[in-house]
């Protein structure tokens, strides 16, 4: 006899944003959302993975459209690409649907599509003419009949679930006009906004903690680290010393440590008496590029014109203290800087020996700073409510992120 077919809990469902990728365009789902996806510590959840169809049809669309550009160069060199390039445009478009469904097939992903048939047509074409909830107000952007299309669809999974069941539907969405749209329709479902929520709602849903509790635990942490001088005060040595061993960028000179900030705190675990978070911490950065040529002027405030390369302290180059903000730690102001580019004279050109140094912004530095605290909860009088309370921060560890 087969063994009973585990039942899902817990459908969550992925609006676009939510998967979309700024910094590489060959990934169908983010690497955090991806890490979230594939964690076996989530099996135990019974999770069933979704994504409306009109989630897939645009990432394919933003996929295509992240390397069309070059097809658009093979096009413009057919002596030097020649007819295999511009033959493969051709098959551009079935071999990213298969790349999309590969994907979606490794993480478990199922794509929903819209029921049609029960959509109240009536409704939405009055609500785009009126630019209600879920279209943009904004009479300058026609945006909002995908963001109905997505919204109809989660609405129509939620509405299979059992009305007093133990599953629950969720949806991930930055979208706040449509969440609030998502949220009038099916208020008996979860939402949140991105993969920091996301991995404390379902890190709290594989522990001990009492779901009534586990917003407010959150919340505690984030109360605990706005007032941890001491604690930043230790982050921050330990950050600037793995930046310290950091290879130095090619023709960036004086690079500077500038301000720093920390994202909410996403929840761990708990053990016993300790509860464990993670926040992503950063530091911007910026420093001076030589850029060889005439003088730029004093047009701008960030250039210091006329100099020659080896010069740049005599000649009096801007330089200021770093600082940190997040609040400020009781360390002294840090800042560091690298060795002014310096070409052998025999090697420059003419055009080379004079030119200007500009400031530019640089990648900032990532860091996942783990911790944990004290965990108790208390009553502040006879008849309230038990609440959390988090005491004592204690690093475990400050790794930098790989760019």
């Amino acid at each position: 006899m087969n063994a009973p077919t585990k039942k899902s809990q817990l459908h969550i469902m992925f609006d676009a944003n939510a998967l979309w990728v700024k910094e590489s365009g060959e990934d169908l789902i983010p690497p955090n959302i991806s890490k979230i996806i594939l964690d076996p510590q989530h099996e135990e959840l019974e999770i069933r993975w979704t994504i409306p169809e009109m989630v897939q049809v645009e990432r394919e669309v933003q996929l295509r459209a992240n390397i069309k550009h070059i097809f658009g160069v093979a096009s413009k060199m057919p002596k030097l690409f020649g007819a295999t390039w511009l033959a493969a445009e051709e098959s551009m478009t079935s071999e990213i649907a298969r790349f999309v469904s590969d994907e979606l097939a490794r993480h478990g992903v199922e794509v929903v599509p819209c029921d049609t048939s029960t959509v109240n047509w009536a409704s939405l074409i009055k609500a785009a003419g009126r630019r209600a909830p879920p279209f943009d107000p904004d009479p300058s952007k026609e945006k909002g009949f995908k963001d109905a299309v997505i919204a109809e669809t989660f609405i129509q999974m939620a509405g299979t679930l059992p009305a007093h069941g133990t599953e629950t539907a969720m949806f991930v969405s930055n979208d706040k006009r449509l969440v609030e749209h998502v949220k009038s329709r099916a208020p008996n479902t979860k939402f949140v906004s991105n993969a920091d929520e996301l991995a404390s709602e379902l890190n709290f849903l594989s522990s001990d903690v009492d779901p009534s509790i586990a917003p407010q635990i959150v919340d505690a942490a984030a109360l605990l680290l706005d007032g941890a001088t001491e604690f930043w005060g230790h982050v921050f040595p330990m950050a600037k010393h793995r930046i310290d061993l950091q290879p130095t960028l090619e023709g960036i000179s004086n690079e500077r440590l500038r301000h720093s900030m920390y994202n909410p705190p996403v929840f761990v675990k708990k053990e016993m008496r300790h509860v464990y978070f993670r926040n992503t911490y950063s530091i911007s950065r910026d420093g001076w590029e030589w850029v060889p040529g005439h003088a730029l002027g004093f047009a701008s405030a960030d250039v210091h014109p006329q100099l020659v390369p080896g010069t740049l302290w005599q000649e009096g180059m801007p330089y200021s203290a770093s600082y940190v903000d997040i609040p400020t730690p009781k360390v002294e102001p840090v800042s560091f800087s690298y060795t002014a580019p310096i070409i052998g004279l025999s090697e420059l050109k003419l055009d080379q020996m004079y030119g200007s140094f500009r400031m530019i912004e640089l990648p900032p530095y990532n860091f996942n700073v783990d911790w944990r605290a004290d965990f108790e909860l208390v009553q502040d009088g006879k008849n309230d409510p038990l609440r959390p309370r988090l005491s004592n921060p204690f690093i475990e560890s400050v790794e930098i992120l790989r760019s």
